[in-house]
């Protein structure tokens, strides 16, 4: 009897091990499939280089122009945004009341009483509405730089919006300096890094207004669709929308 029952044991223990390694041939099997639709996903992606996103930091350049804007946008409000400590402003307009600002999200989460300052913040939301909603009259002038002495043509700044072929939307502010030829000026582009430093011109107008309006509407298309492809922003099979968001005629 006893020699049955330790038979009985070692046929089940036997079964068992079989039945454990079914389960782990099926695991390994589900694991291999698993890796191979992995493979399959992966295998076009290249290889992850912490280098190839250093051009995404700006050393905080973009940060910088953002608080320039709003410090301009406030004193045309008759206010100041002024500092007030380590990423730390002060919004101060008439008849509101005062709001604290910072460029540091870990600060605005830690201090109620601190504003994230972002593109969408109520009172910076209002103004980028207001400005980019402006009449095109409003978005032309006549006038020079300081330190351009001889050089005149057109300074036109465009948004442009790319939409890729995987869905992805990418937007960039575009210099485009075009000189009175009708080509593309990368001197003027360079000065218009100093647009607030424009002054009204001296002699007048240099181009009548069909000139300007045809170099507006057409070259500039032109130039700014090249200058897009050369730059590498307009990949392969990519479309894209702009807007014109300033124009200055450089006269002497």
């Amino acid at each position: 009897m006893e020699d049955r029952w330790l038979s009985v044991d070692v046929i089940a223990a036997c079964l068992g091990i079989k039945r454990t390694r079914q389960e782990l041939e099926v695991a390994m099997t589900n694991a291999n499939l698993a890796w191979e639709v992995v493979f399959e996903l992966f295998k076009n992606f290249h290889k992850f280089n912490l280098g190839d996103y250093k051009r995404f930091d700006d050393e905080g350049r973009g940060m910088r122009r953002f608080v320039a804007f709003v410090q301009r946008a406030a004193r045309l409000d008759g206010g100041e945004f002024r500092p007030r400590g380590k990423d730390v402003f002060e919004l101060v307009l008439p008849g509101q009341d005062t709001l604290l600002f910072t460029t540091d999200r870990d600060k605005a989460l830690q201090q109620e009483a601190l504003n994230l300052l972002g593109l969408e913040h109520p009172v910076v939301k209002q103004w980028l509405d207001r400005y980019t909603s402006l009449n095109p009259e409003e978005r032309a002038f006549i006038g020079n730089i300081e330190g351009n002495d001889d050089e005149t043509g057109l300074i036109t700044i465009w948004q442009v919006v790319v939409h890729g072929k995987g869905g992805q939307v990418q937007q960039r502010i575009v210099r485009l300096g075009i000189s009175p030829t009708g080509e593309r000026s990368p001197y003027l582009e360079r000065l218009s890094k100093d647009l607030l430093k424009a002054y009204p011109c001296r002699k007048g107008v240099s181009q009548d207004r069909n000139t300007v309006n045809r170099m507006v509407n057409g070259t500039a298309s032109e130039l700014l669709q090249r200058k897009l492809v050369y730059s590498g922003f307009l990949p392969e099979g990519a479309s894209y929308s702009y807007k014109l968001l300033a124009c200055l005629e450089v006269a002497l």
